[in-house]
């Protein structure tokens, strides 16, 4: 399609410029978005034979040929070029009922109702390539015009890429009456068809633009009869979108399944190409299924190295059920790392969603088979023995046990044996919200152990599958709770260490702080009872006179303890909240660390080492993360943070007038032995080696102005050398486990 694009997109809608462009073309015949045979099927459910039809800016396009020879027998095209159309009118002589006229559409005059279908192909998109206002003057003319030539029941269908200021035009016309003057006695159905690619020409690559066919149905309304205003209203707010089944949509779910098809063109495009560092996702949904959660998140990893780019070679990782958040899997960085090591041009990483089932590896190879092959780029060496890799012997174990109002409670199997049970929201299927490891344990009568139904363990006769409350599976709990080992004995081993955490969840976390730290009182806070029930049933969230839960807002309940003279304050408060706007990439909500906020906190916690610790997430916002840090050291004593390393959080400790045994004058040289041993005599169990909690000391960065230069190039040098050996660790265990399977 390239080859006839102009320097300038207003070059479109010229006369001028067509008239070149079928001269440069010497008669032979050319095709804007597809062919008669890419678009037929559409065409045959929106038009009858005996339809009179007129086709918009014809060009030499054979449509009008096509659609002849297909039954349509009474067929005018119209185009402004006086050339083109001479061509047209000698190449149809002597066919009956297919007319070629030279009329510019906006000016036209032909009787009113004089076609039941009015065709466009392109020609929207010519005329409206640019936003100025004479433009979309033009395709106003034009669409007022088509509106009297077309009967009640008649059909404007258009063929268009659907550019983001294309679609608003058309809603704004047709479902809003702006600029329409036909709209007060007439509303507009609206149908949106996904259209196939045509083939692209013999060694070339295809387009990256896939089209859309949208089909105006004219509908007289008689607006004194009852009711009729409401149908309207009904009409202007739903699209029927049709792919591989189609559904009504309101218009904000219309215009998301159109930018997803678009990046989906856009995607196939790039992938028929090898490129350095290319790093591409498609999602594959199963069109028999009603979930909205796709099947199958396909990425596609080209090697950064122009020398294994030579090989042209392709392979397909398949990640085990459950380990779809991991590092390797769910990063950027985590998927190069893993591409390096296949040593493949290209890896593309399968991940197996939510909420589907999956019965064996050979069931997804041949799903996945034709899936992948239309991925491979043109010169890939291996096309025809694409190899599907995977870790261990099969894809693991995932059984989904509660799933109602967009909330998710699966069982996972990981391949060496671990249960875990986790929390999700479906619209944040990447996010865990809570997660609990699963044990088997001998049956008992003590009230501590709670025991769980779970299909993926084969019990013995006197166990059951009990909830492990003595281990964290969340690596910024564990960074949290690594962060309580600069809390001092005398203050931890008070008779009421007062706790508050804020975001209760599924009450795991609240739960492992109460069984695990002796006197503590835990209070939790969360607005949502639906999870705390949820916690109750699957996460053995028991509250009691010492693990209090709060339904209610966070900022609501903080605002009913400040001022109050509490004889015993909170000595931690946790804030695990996330936060309602999405688009802010910041976690928690700004108010849960306002100096406002923060400057009640410190009024109302306890006067020797009281801690806020924060679960924070900056994403790209280095700016208000360096804001914040210099906020919380003009309002703490101490300011330290764990960055974790498989995740994008970041926890923040605040800790009120130092802590008394570890003075903050020498906090930056104590020795990483001794901040365990402190930590493991605050504790019941010695969980730490199980929970990397060493790591996550070992990964503080110190925030005080006196160390802030010393601690960061020590934590840089701590940093790389963690994350060195967690990738080799990772890989090397893939390595070893690595199934090759053939497509």
């Amino acid at each position: 399609m390239e080859k006839g694009v102009p320097k300038k997109v207003e070059d479109f809608q010229t006369k001028e410029y067509w008239e070149k462009f079928f001269a440069k073309r010497g008669g032979a015949t050319f095709e804007w978005y597809g062919n008669y045979e890419s678009l037929k099927e559409i065409m045959k459910k929106e038009m009858l034979p005996t339809n009179k039809v007129l086709i918009l800016g014809c060009g030499n396009s054979l449509m009008s040929e096509n659609l002849y020879d297909a039954g349509y027998k009474s067929i005018t095209s119209i185009d402004y070029s006086e050339k083109v159309i001479a061509e047209m009118q000698a190449r149809v002589m002597g066919r009956e009922g297919l007319k070629y006229e030279v009329a510019d559409i906006t000016t036209v005059k032909y009787p009113e109702a004089a076609f039941d279908i009015v065709f466009d192909k392109a020609t929207l998109d010519g005329m409206c390539s640019s936003e100025t206002p004479e433009s979309l003057a033009r395709v106003n003319a034009m669409w007022n015009n088509i509106l009297t030539m077309l009967p009640n029941k008649g059909k404007y269908i258009c063929v268009t890429l659907f550019q983001q200021h294309i679609l608003s035009k058309v809603l704004s016309f047709f479902l809003h009456g702006n600029s329409n003057e036909l709209f007060t006695n007439f509303a507009y159905i609206l149908k949106i068809y996904e259209a196939a690619q045509s083939e692209p020409e013999a060694g070339g690559e295809g387009d990256m633009h896939i089209p859309f066919v949208f089909v105006i149905e004219k509908t007289s309304i008689p607006m004194e009869k009852e009711g009729a205003s409401k149908i309207k209203a009904m009409l202007s707010s739903m699209i029927y979108y049709i792919s591989e089944k189609g559904q009504n949509l309101t218009i904000p779910q219309a215009i998301e399944s159109i930018k997803s098809r678009q990046i989906f063109g856009y995607v196939m495009h790039q992938s028929k190409k090898f490129e350095a560092g290319q790093r591409l996702k498609i999602e594959c949904f199963d069109t028999e299924s009603k979930l909205n959660v796709p099947r199958y998140i396909l990425t596609i990893i080209d090697s950064k190295k122009e020398k294994i780019l030579k090989n042209k070679t392709c392979g397909v990782f398949i990640a085990p059920l459950g380990r779809e958040n991991d590092y390797l899997f769910a990063t950027e960085e985590g998927n190069f790392y893993l591409q390096s090591d296949s040593k493949y041009s290209r890896l593309i990483i399968v991940t197996l969603n939510h909420l589907h089932k999956f019965d064996n590896i050979e069931q997804i190879k041949k799903e996945l088979s034709p899936k992948v092959l239309p991925l491979l780029p043109m010169d890939c060496k291996n096309k025809d023995k694409v190899p599907f890799l995977k870790i261990g012997d099969d894809i693991g174990k995932r059984v989904t046990i509660y799933h109602d109002k967009g909330i998710i409670v699966e069982d996972v199997a990981d391949f060496d044996g671990t249960v875990i049970r986790r929390l999700f929201f479906e619209s944040k299927i990447e996010q865990i919200q809570s997660e609990i490891n699963l044990v088997t344990a001998p049956k008992s009568d003590d009230p501590s152990v709670i025991s769980t139904d779970c299909e993926l363990f084969k019990t013995e006769e006197g166990k059951v599958v009990v909830i492990n409350h003595k281990v964290l599976c969340s690596d910024y709990a564990r960074a949290i709770v690594a962060g309580l080992s600069t809390i001092s004995k005398t203050i931890m081993s008070k008779p009421q260490f007062k706790v508050i955490v804020l975001g209760t969840g599924a009450g795991v976390f609240s739960t492992f702080l109460r069984q695990n730290i002796g006197s503590s009182i835990v209070n939790t806070v969360d607005m949502d009872k639906t999870i705390s029930d949820i916690g109750k049933k699957y996460f053995g969230f028991r509250p009691n006179e010492k693990l209090i839960p709060h339904c209610m807002e966070a900022e609501e309940y903080m605002n009913s303890v400040f001022g109050k003279k509490d004889p015993n304050p909170y000595d931690l408060i946790i804030i695990d909240l996330n936060n309602p706007d999405l688009s802010s990439g910041i976690v928690p909500a700004p108010n849960f660390y306002s100096k406002e906020f923060l400057q009640k906190i410190k009024e109302n916690a306890g006067e020797n080492e009281a801690m806020v610790a924060i679960n924070m997430i900056w994403r790209s916002n280095e700016k208000e993360r360096m804001q914040a840090i210099e906020l919380f050291k003009s309002l703490f004593d101490l300011v330290f943070s764990i960055k974790l390393e498989k995740e994008i959080n970041e926890v923040f400790f605040l800790i009120k007038k130092g802590p008394l045994s570890l003075p903050a004058s020498s906090f930056g040289k104590l020795q990483l032995t001794t901040l365990i041993h402190t930590l493991q005599s605050h504790l019941k169990v010695d969980w730490t080696k199980n929970m990397n909690t060493t790591q996550h000391i070992d990964n503080m960065l110190f925030h005080t102005e006196k160390e802030k230069k010393e601690k960061t190039e020590e934590s840089k040098k701590h940093k790389k050398k963690n994350k060195k050996i967690l990738i080799f660790r990772q890989l090397i265990s893939i390595t070893q486990l690595i199934k090759r399977h053939q497509v």
